[in-house]
């Protein structure tokens, strides 16, 4: 059934006439000599790859889109220069792929998380904060002015954080409906070095547990992670082209969280 819509999805993209092609960037996380969360015989950076590899290939499938990755193999990349792709690139959206780790063997589940520059909203969110973060974005300068340099930065990250948090409501809807093995747990929010790209919207995905047997079971089935790469593709087309329905539909209540 997804499937088919899918293909719905294409053709009636295949006969509109789009001016610009909506650019992702997609990040899979670690790589090279960062392994990132190793555990239950996998390791983080190989499946965020895979993710990302799946991800892109659906989204290249469809004309709309114009696809970059931060990387394509099992290479380090800093992460100042994964926003620096994003930026060159004139992403409009920016979505990095990881797995989650605890040292609790207990906890499961799909997480989102969303810009917050005051930091992490829980103590979950805390922890996965202080392992992703390596480095921090400067200010983008745009005017000889400081004054004005804060302003625009001010804007464009209060931007990022709004319009990321827009994408991961989509997200949750095609991941919850999608993928019955895994619960989405909850949209978060903490200040990540890389999802601050100021002026796009920017996510980070924590697909599943590596440290839970179970997601660590569903991490390592290629139709999981093809399923799971689908939602994230519907999730875009949604949040580019459905967008409006969302945001003007004041007579239906939804509960996000």
């Amino acid at each position: 059934e997804n499937l088919n819509y899918i293909e719905v999805v294409r053709t009636e993209a295949a006969k509109g006439f789009y001016v610009k092609k909506r650019v992702i960037v997609i990040d899979p996380g670690h790589g090279g000599h960062d392994p990132g969360a190793i555990a239950n015989g996998l390791k983080e950076k190989d499946i965020n790859l895979k993710i990302a590899l799946k991800l892109k290939s659906f989204l290249e499938k469809d004309p709309r889109f114009k696809v970059y990755l931060t990387r394509e193999s099992d290479v380090y990349i800093p992460l100042y220069d994964r926003t620096l792709i994003a930026l060159e690139k004139k992403a409009d959206l920016f979505v990095s792929i990881h797995t989650n780790a605890s040292e609790n063997p207990n906890l499961s589940g799909t997480y989102i998380y969303t810009l917050n520059l005051r930091g992490a909203t829980s103590k979950l969110a805390k922890m996965v904060e202080e392992r992703e973060n390596k480095t921090v974005l400067n200010v983008v300068k745009v005017s000889a002015n400081p004054n004005v340099n804060k302003i625009i930065a001010d804007m464009a990250i209060s931007y990022t954080m709004t319009e990321g948090l827009n994408f991961a409501k989509f997200a949750k809807i095609h991941i919850s409906k999608n993928l019955k093995d895994i619960e989405f747990k909850k949209i978060e929010s903490a200040n990540f070095a890389v999802l601050k790209t100021p002026s796009i919207p920017s996510v980070l995905v924590e697909i599943a547990f590596i440290t839970n047997k179970n997601d660590a079971r569903l991490l390592a089935d290629d139709h999981f992670l093809e399923r799971f790469a689908q939602s994230l593709y519907l999730a875009t087309v949604d949040y580019f082209f459905k967008y409006r329905n969302l945001v003007f539909n004041k007579g239906k209540k939804e509960s996000w969280y």
